[in-house]
């Protein structure tokens, strides 16, 4: 028997999570579909995808702020993902959103139960039924194995726990040193403004590492947003006075840092 096919359309900056994703669907014993793991090299992209598309059993629509807000072929995939809907029985399973954050789902998806994935450890199972009674009512019985398989690649949650939470901790405590800096530069040349603005950018890194586990484009995005704003400003500073190790240099060092973990992050 064929394996059932699983489209799921995303945006860019979600690729890590659902490449995560990708692998689980695999590994129960369905066939998904991931443009940067299944398009060949010199195929017509946009035809190999439309194509994916129509021959899907069902479409999984992953949602996130990134995705939600974005332009062009992304909500040309729910446009087509929604006309192909209507082509369905009624009490058919076709289409299932699945928030990979928080966010809102675009109104034209209101109508259809989400999932949330992010946070919910039994959100798989209920995935999982999903697609097996979607099969049944089609008068099809998949054969799914629906035991994680042991290993590293097993997750509960679909984000996964090393790398972002690696990630988390590092916006942390530089969010905290980034702080006590402020204070330190208070302390050392009686400067309020350096005062105000160690703790300014300090609650801001804190906040958007926490933002980081339920919204982790916008946590990651407020994260890149100080640390360049820290190493633009200590950066002149330096150029301008001459490199002075405390509290600038370590600043501008630990902004280096964390810009690199941010970019490195992203680009996986």
């Amino acid at each position: 028997m064929d394996k059932v096919r699983i489209f799921i359309s995303y945006a860019r900056e979600d690729e890590f999570a659902v490449r995560q994703l990708y692998q689980k669907l695999s590994d129960a014993g369905f066939r998904p579909w991931m443009d940067k793991i299944d398009l060949l090299p010199g195929e017509e992209w946009q035809s190999a995808i439309e194509k994916a598309l129509r021959d899907a059993d069902f479409l999984i629509i992953c949602l996130s702020s990134a995705s939600v807000q974005k332009r062009g072929f992304v909500q040309r995939e729910f446009k087509t993902a929604l006309d192909l809907w209507q082509e369905k029985l009624r009490e058919d399973i076709y289409l299932i959103p699945v928030r990979l954050e928080y966010c809102e789902p675009p109104r034209e998806l209101g109508k259809f139960q989400w999932l949330d994935l992010f946070e919910e450890e039994n959100e798989w199972p209920r995935l999982i039924k999903a697609l097996q009674t979607g099969m049944q009512r089609r008068g099809k019985t998949p054969d799914i194995d629906t035991k994680p398989k042991p290993g590293p690649e097993q997750l509960t949650r679909l984000m996964p726990e090393d790398r972002p939470q690696t990630l988390r901790a590092i916006v942390l405590i530089y969010g905290f040193l980034v702080g006590a800096g402020g204070a330190m530069g208070y302390a050392k040349a009686s400067s309020m403004p350096s005062l105000i603005a160690g703790g300014v950018s300090g609650i801001a890194l804190v906040g958007s590492a926490i933002a980081m586990k339920g919204a982790y484009s916008a946590g990651w995005w407020i994260s890149l947003i100080v640390a360049l704003l820290l190493l633009g400003r200590f950066g002149i500073v330096a150029l301008s006075k001459g490199f002075d190790m405390m509290p600038g240099g370590l600043v501008i060092i630990l902004s280096i840092i964390v810009i690199a973990a941010l970019l490195t992050h992203r680009a996986q």
